[in-house]
């Protein structure tokens, strides 16, 4: 018999995920955008990225990340590693290469340079691209990004961040790291001052190992990050960029606390005697799931599935017992003490 904690997160679960055409537009969109990418001059490779690519995004899967790298043979007066010429300029030639080869497909869509990629919007309310042009290192892991504010390059690397997420899921049982990693995106988004989702996955790659269900390996989250969080900023799980940076108002204090609070009330869940109890706590964690829980408590209820607080058992008053009359004592009677 499942618990009702495994009961309520399958439940938030389902009401947090994305949809699957929502999913196949983002990477329809994401996978049109790498096509005309890839006929840039001199591109040696594509890639996917971001939770469209790691299978963790949570509805309505609004962007889709990717990236494309750039052949040193062809482009060797770019960055560090070459004759330090900066991304801006190569940036604004692949902007101006999408918006030529996508608008007959795309009419309507525009072309942003961010600070680390091209922003793709399609003129309506359905998902986004962010295409990030990269560099191979010549002598170290990763990639050269762009910082096209400072007219510069940063190390990082997506494409080992998502075959590390693909080898955490495939680590443990069923879709469990991915999952895991929903829920906490979802615990996170009811928070003003968030987390990075990125952060999150990061801390699930470092807590969450072996074979254990999405409630073990959310509360052995919630607990490992507290601690991580509480010495130090989570570092870069491909070691190549700087650790990840907390959103300006949030300490790493505050951090550790918020989450530290969420695994105690999520632990207190789990160990709780009945389903009330247990939806009580689960509420303290997933206050804007309060609807979810309450349903999964009454469907456990009416399957006969439920755990119920037992009533407290009263014992009966001792009552003082009579003797029989003894004459010969002072009082004249007798009764135990």
């Amino acid at each position: 018999m499942s618990s009702f904690v495994s009961d309520a997160l399958d439940e938030i679960r389902r009401k947090v995920q994305a949809s699957d055409a929502d999913l196949r537009e983002a990477r329809d969109r994401r996978d049109a955008v790498l096509e005309v990418a890839n006929t840039f001059e001199g591109v040696l490779r594509t890639f996917a990225s971001g939770s469209i690519a790691h299978r963790t995004a949570l509805a309505p899967a609004n962007d889709a990340d990717c990236g494309l790298v750039l052949d040193r043979r062809m482009h060797p007066e770019l960055g560090p590693d070459g004759d330090g010429v900066g991304s801006a300029d190569v940036v604004e030639s692949i902007r101006a290469h999408l918006r030529d080869g996508l608008k007959e497909a795309y009419p309507s869509a525009t072309y942003r340079v961010t600070k680390r990629a091209i922003y793709v919007s399609f003129g309506d309310d359905g998902p986004t691209v962010d295409l990030v042009v990269a560099l191979n290192r010549k002598d170290a892991p990763g990639l050269w990004i762009p910082h096209t504010e400072g007219d510069d390059w940063d190390a990082s690397d997506p494409e080992e961040h998502t075959e590390l997420c693909d080898t955490a899921s495939a680590a443990v049982s069923g879709s469990t790291f991915r999952r895991t990693v929903r829920l906490a995106k979802a615990w996170n988004n009811q928070f003003v001052t968030k987390l990075c989702s990125f952060n999150l996955e990061a801390l699930a790659l470092a807590s969450i190992v072996g074979k254990t269900g999405v409630e073990g390996a959310l509360i052995d989250l919630l607990k490992y990050a507290e601690i991580d969080l509480k010495d130090r900023l989570t570092p870069d799980p491909a070691g190549v960029s700087d650790p990840i940076k907390l959103p300006t108002g949030l300490t790493r204090e505050q951090a550790s606390e918020r989450l530290g609070r969420a695994g105690k009330h999520l632990e207190a869940a789990r160990g709780a005697d009945d389903d009330q109890t247990a939806a009580d706590e689960m509420k303290k964690v997933f206050d804007d799931y309060a609807t979810e829980i309450d349903k999964v408590r009454l469907d456990r209820q009416l399957s006969g599935t439920a755990k119920f607080k037992k009533a407290p058992v009263y014992a009966a008053p001792i009552l003082a017992t009579k003797q029989p009359r003894s004459w010969g004592d002072d009082a004249g009677r007798r009764y135990l003490p």
